[in-house]
């Protein structure tokens, strides 16, 4: 969680809401962080709104400044399920045979 900022880390780490959820050492607690928090922006603290931003644009620059590879690295892996719904609109055909041709 070192990239996070404080606001936002401290919400994470510390709010009872969260129930010791976020571990801040998995790209499972850091994707389910950002999709949590792009949810209920009412609950985002003033600090939390200044530092995220608006959504969308605002939002996901955040968190693309600070894990630069994240949205590669989630599309490469998510390749193994790209001919299923409702991932297979993201790939192309050629990447869905590709993955068929591995089962």
């Amino acid at each position: 969680l070192k990239e996070i900022c404080a606001p936002v880390k401290e919400d994470l780490l510390h709010n009872p809401k969260h129930n010791g959820s976020y571990k801040g050492h998995s790209l499972i607690h850091l994707l389910k962080a950002m999709r949590n928090k792009k949810e209920h922006p009412s609950e985002w603290t003033d600090q939390m709104s200044k530092a995220l931003g608006a959504i969308p644009d605002e939002y996901v620059t955040y968190f693309t400044r600070r894990f630069p590879e994240l949205l590669l690295h989630v599309y490469k892996a998510m390749e193994v399920r790209s001919d299923e719904p409702p991932f297979d609109r993201y790939y192309p055909d050629e990447v869905r045979t590709k993955m068929e041709k591995k089962r």
